[in-house]
């Protein structure tokens, strides 16, 4: 699964009600593609503005970080569930699943007269046994979770027997009987069921990660289950259908229905079941002889080879590259609305969200390929080989989040791919500075806990390491055997050791120990010293991260030295103490030392290089990330002339990144390099290939507020690229209001959400009351990511115009999302959007109050503004009275 990082204005939810990413982790597009400068210290990691990983990803709330960390045993199985056969149709209205389940079991080992399903939140309407053809009633207890199902007789591990279910299945019921089940773990999702949003499809769709197909089918809903299945699925004739495996047929019911059958002959988790229903666009494509299609809602079928067309490629690299074909029957694609993540690995037909769904025009500034190949890269680890518990989800995710940079690597080059790299160790990083576990886990409070940074990207730079230290050789050989050795099977960690070791001769339990089963990472100090009568220089590591007595690490690396007669030497050297010192010969002070060379340790590292020997490895040191690193450590030493001379250097890079960084880091204070600096910049806004670059330099001449350059922002505003358009825009709006407002109504109907978010926040500060059907329409179509930020502009845009009608109609759309949305996101987003229009009132009340002359001349003010108060408390107090997520709950009461 891909999680997002929502560090984009989810503004309250983000630091009050969540951890973690997505895990599976990407917000794409978040501050317009531009970072911030560089920490202090010097870092091998980016200090990047973009983040999915799987929202972030939200992984579990902090209010449960007080209950004890419990032992997270593999699921002990008592059944093998050999083949799961379903027919559903669905009662729109209601939200219900209307089920029968047929069921082919046997016990495990054991001989056994019981069978226990998991099954939440069902009406049970039959049970039997299916014997000779016909069904015998069988007794069972139920306590809304779980059946226990009471066999005829006892059977044995040698035989077989077959349980029918009838049921109706209440998925958006579950959480009245069950609140501690999150909105996101009901399994099936209802999308506008009643098709009462003309901006919005009707859909349906499943999500069954963690343990949540059991919300609308009875199985055992365990990783390490695994089983055939196959599905029949009635629907109203205007829609189609998806689901695992092959589609068999559809049967015409003479009824303005439809029945679907899908067929699946391969066994996996039950969580990897899926379903999706609603009007899309099938886009068809081949790999070899297996079927690859997109689906899409119909507006965007024009650009679904833009999209989605590498995927044949895709499966071409992974099977040639794991040695192992790609193992399913097919392999589809959907974009659904309003996903509860990134995306999902379902086996052979994979769900993503809605901002998945590009026109051309946006392809230009970013696209999703690290997500598609995620989840492509699941379909071997995942779905082939599953995690046999939670504890060890890094089998499945740490393999999918290094698949992106396999395949980035592959088509886009090395730069591309250890960029993409660099940001996994920055988002690792980030949630090491308040949460740090081992990557496999048995203690957590909740699986939820799992989803994290930890198991996504640590993990993908663990494998990076591993595969940098056993060589690439070895690397796939040992994934090829693990994957022959647990096919169709689950596996645990010790598996996948046992594969490498069995591969390479090598024991590597140090590897893994200290990787992957201990928590935190090495924080390196590194320090050099060149002893000109020895003729030699000292390299001394300090592994800072020991003074809290966190553990030592064994560390290979290399270390190049670049002598000052311009010969290169290299030297392999191991880290094992907490200061390792090394001496090498030089009779000059060499140019530059660079430690790890290959730049492959997980680390924080603080690099006490002189600014010359950065600018020397900016020159001379050959891989994208010295270049990048120096650029990054450069930037606290700026107030040195040379280090400006080198960032104008940088601007000219062969890569786009670096390019980019050296722009947003150049001075344009500095008198020797100002001149140079700006006509270079002028050039690239204009001209450079990507837009990325472009927008940077657009930012950076709009930080001098000059008129000058009024031309470059009209021409942004043109730019095929919508990230120039949205800086251009703010480049426009600090100079001139009335150009930027006419600008943004030339562009308020397109659906980009950057652009979007910036036309809210210029009609924030600019709109007149015929902008509010804007927000309502962006409130009604946007992504829930997007209507974030939209909701925080609307509220700004009502106490800016400070109108009644206004008002009325923004607290009406406001609090029918409070009480209506689906996702607690969007409803505490809009809650608190309340809550900040209440406390402007109040704030205006406190100031007229304490001012006596005011307060006696302003009465009618003051009387008009309790009653608005008075009126947005009643609105809050009916939210917060029909809200049931406890974890809302909670934090209301503090409102």
């Amino acid at each position: 699964m891909y999680k997002l990082n929502v560090f984009h204005i989810a503004f309250w939810a983000l630091f009050i009600l969540s951890s973690c990413s997505g895990t599976k982790s990407v917000q794409k597009g978040e501050n317009n593609g531009i970072k911030p400068v560089p920490s202090t210290e010097t870092e091998v990691t980016e200090v990047s503005a973009v983040a999915e990983y799987h929202l972030p990803v939200f992984t579990h709330d902090h209010k449960g970080d007080d209950k004890e960390k419990e032992y997270r045993h593999s699921k002990k199985r008592e059944h093998d569930l050999i083949h799961t056969s379903l027919a559903v149709s669905f009662d729109w209205n209601k939200q219900y699943v209307l089920g029968e389940a047929n069921l082919l079991l046997r016990p495990f080992f054991y001989s056994t007269n019981t069978l226990v399903l998991d099954a939440k939140g069902f009406d049970i309407h039959q049970v039997a046994l299916i014997k000779d053809k016909k069904r015998e009633e069988l007794e069972y207890t139920y306590d809304d979770l779980k059946m226990t199902i009471q066999l005829d007789r006892i059977y044995s591990r040698e035989e077989q027997f077959e349980i029918f279910i009838k049921y109706t299945a209440k998925p958006n019921e579950i959480r009245d009987k069950f609140p501690e089940i999150t909105e996101d773990n009901i399994g099936l999702f209802f999308i506008d069921p009643l098709d009462e949003n003309p901006l919005k499809p009707t859909q349906l769709w499943t999500q069954g990660e963690m343990e949540a197909s059991s919300c609308w089918f009875p199985t055992i809903d365990s990783p390490n289950e695994r089983t055939t299945q196959e599905i029949a699925i009635t629907i109203d004739d205007k829609y189609i259908s998806l689901s695992n495996g092959k589609f068999i047929k559809t049967t015409n019911n003479n009824n303005g229905t439809h029945t679907d059958y899908w067929k699946q002959e391969k066994g996996h988790a039950p969580y990897l079941f899926m379903m999706a229903v609603g009007e899309f666009a099938v886009v068809k494509d081949k790999w070899r002889d297996i079927e690859v299609n997109y689906y899409v809602e119909k507006e965007y079928e024009p650009y679904a080879r833009s999209i989605f067309g590498n995927t044949p490629e895709m499966l071409e690299y992974f099977s040639n590259l794991f040695n192992y074909d790609y193992p399913w029957e097919k392999y589809s694609q959907i974009v659904v609305r309003d996903f509860v993540a990134g995306a999902m690995e379902n086996t052979s037909a994979s769900i993503f969200y809605e901002d998945m769904h590009m026109t051309d025009a946006e392809l230009l500034d970013d696209d999703n390929e690290d997500i598609i190949a995620h989840e492509l890269a699941h379909h071997w680890f995942g779905d082939l080989v599953t995690c046999e518990s939670w504890a060890n989800l890094a089998l499945n995710e740490s393999f999918a989040t290094y698949s992106e940079y396999l395949w980035i690597a592959h088509k886009y080059g090395r730069d591309e791919a250890d960029y993409h790299l660099s940001k996994d160790l920055t988002a690792y990083l980030g949630e090491a500075n308040y949460k740090q576990e081992p990557i496999i886990r048995f203690h957590y409070r909740d699986k939820d806990e799992m989803f994290d940074r930890h198991s996504y990207q640590k993990g993908g730079r663990v494998l990076h390491m591993l595969r940098n230290y056993i060589g690439d050789d070895a690397f796939f050989v040992a994934l090829t055997n693990y994957l022959n050795d647990r096919e169709y099977n689950s596996a645990e960690i010790h598996d996948l050791r046992l594969a490498f070791e069995e591969t390479c001769g090598e024991d590597l339990n140090w590897f893994f120990n200290q990787w992957f089963m201990v928590p935190g990472h090495p924080e390196l100090v590194i320090d050099y010293d060149f002893n000109k009568v020895k003729n030699s220089i000292r390299v001394s590591a300090y592994q800072k991260q020991t003074e809290k007595g966190n553990t030592l690490y064994r560390l290979p690396m290399a270390v190049d030295i670049y002598h000052a007669n311009g010969k290169k030497e290299r030297h392999h050297i191991v880290l094992e103490d907490t200061v390792s010192t090394f001496v090498f010969a030089a009779s000059q002070e060499p140019k530059l030392v660079n430690v790890d060379a290959d730049k492959m340790v997980l680390c924080r590292k603080k690099d006490n290089k002189s600014v010359a020997a950065f600018i020397n490895q900016y020159r001379l040191a050959p891989l994208f990330l010295d270049r990048y690193e120096s650029i990054l450590s450069l930037y606290k030493m700026q107030e040195d002339v040379e280090v400006q001379k080198v960032l104008l250097e940088a601007m000219r890079d062969s890569s786009w990144i670096i390019r980019r960084e050296a722009i947003s880091m150049i001075r344009l204070d500095n008198e020797t390099t100002k001149e140079e600096a700006i006509v270079l910049l002028k050039d690239i806004a204009k001209k450079d290939r990507k837009s990325q670059v472009r927008a940077m330099a657009v930012t950076k001449l709009r930080g001098m507020r000059n008129k000058a350059f009024l031309p470059i922002f009209e021409k942004g505003i043109q730019d095929p690229s919508f990230l120039v358009k949205n800086i251009s825009l703010l480049g426009l709006s600090d100079l001139d209001d009335a150009a930027t407002l006419k600008a943004a109504g030339q562009l308020d109907e397109e659906k980009n959400p950057t652009l979007i978010n910036r036309i809210a926040q210029i009609y924030a500060e600019l709109g007149t009351t015929k902008h509010q059907s804007f927000f309502e329409e962006q409130l009604g179509t946007q992504s829930r990511f997007s209507q974030y930020s939209i909701m925080e502009n609307y509220v700004e845009y009502m106490q800016r115009l400070d109108n009644p009608k206004v008002e009325k109609r923004g607290l009406e759309t406001l609090e029918r999302l409070a009480l209506e949305s689906n996702n607690r996101w969007l409803r505490l987003n809009a809650t608190k959007s309340i809550g900040m229009l209440r406390d402007s009132y109040n704030s205006r009340k406190k100031k007229l109050s304490l001012n006596t002359e005011l307060a006696s001349t302003n009465t009618n003010e003051l009387q008009e503004i309790d009653m608005r108060i008075s009126e947005l408390n009643e609105v809050l107090d009916h939210i917060k009275s029909n809200e049931i997520d406890e974890s809302l709950i909670e934090f209301y009461q503090g409102m």
